[in-house]
């Protein structure tokens, strides 16, 4: 840290100071300060014989330091050595810091050296406790580096237009639920509705994908291809006999209890309306799916 000394606001306000401006203008009162960092470098000690040296230095005339020096009270002359009264008190304050921080760092010693083991039991403690942090975030690091990869080696195989479809890109299944539909359903009526869900998607008229309900869309699909069974033209079941109608008859010929319940479940598919299917939902489709 370089050393200093304190340079008062009020300096200029001192009369001695206004005469030696007043007679020497800005240039006297640079020499001023000037003489003032002299005397902080030497002691507070400068020869009135080696003033030519100052002189030099400042590349000012000898006489206007000898002027600065002597006509204006600034500085004290004893035995040919000029000192301050402002120099010897900045001494003096530094001295009484230095004392201080002194006992103060003695004090912090002290109390440091008398706790020496129980400090260095603790340091020990810190270091295991830093060690086993430092483990666990190795740790932690590696599960992490270890998942990324996983995503990323499951985004190489499984790339993410596999998983949306529709016109708008909007409507997530899986592979498996996608093979499902087509199967069920036949592939011609599985693109038309997963087109239809995505257009109702892009104004606002079912939600888009929530990963809390990732199952939402293909519940919606089952629910459209419901709703669109009685509009099969009979066409469409030649050329499409796996479709979901050519299984019409077989439902028909099923118990009172058996229509009964796919009427309930046709009856709470409509009434989801935008709000994710509950629970019982699958479980009702189920069931369903093994009557059939």
């Amino acid at each position: 840290m370089q050393p200093y000394f304190s340079h008062d606001i009020f300096t200029r306000e001192d009369l001695n100071i206004k005469r030696l401006i007043n007679t020497h203008k800005m240039e006297g009162y640079g020499v001023f300060w000037a003489i003032v960092e002299f005397l902080h470098n030497n002691d507070n000690k400068i020869n009135l014989n080696e003033i030519d040296v100052v002189a030099q230095d400042l590349k000012v005339d000898i006489k206007l330091v000898e002027s600065v020096i002597k006509d204006f009270k600034l500085f004290s002359i004893k035995r040919n050595i000029v000192s301050s009264k402002r120099v010897a008190k900045n001494f003096q304050i530094q001295k009484e810091k230095s004392e201080l921080a002194k006992k103060s760092a003695m004090s912090r010693w002290k109390k440091n050296s008398d706790n020496a083991n129980a400090l260095q039991t603790h340091c020990e403690r810190n270091a295991i406790k830093e060690k086993k942090e430092k483990e666990i975030k190795e740790k932690e690091k590696k599960e992490e580096e270890s998942k990324e990869n996983k995503i990323q080696q499951n985004e190489k195989t499984e790339p993410q237009k596999e998983s949306f479809f529709g016109q708008y890109g909007n409507v997530f299944l899986t592979s498996f639920q996608y093979g499902s539909l087509a199967e069920k359903y036949g592939k011609s009526l599985t693109e038309t509705i997963i087109n239809e869900l995505s257009y109702n998607i892009s104004i606002g008229k079912e939600q888009c994908f929530d990963e809390k309900f990732s199952d939402a869309h293909f519940a919606r699909l089952e629910r459209y291809a419901l709703q669109k069974m009685p509009k099969v033209e009979k066409n469409s079941l030649k050329t499409e006999p796996n479709t979901y109608m050519a299984q019409l008859p077989a439902v028909e010929q099923k118990t009172q209890r058996q229509e009964c319940e796919a009427l309930k479940h046709i009856r709470e598919i409509k009434e989801g309306g935008g709000v994710p299917p509950p629970k019982e939902f699958w479980e009702i489709g189920k069931r369903l799916k093994n009557e059939l």
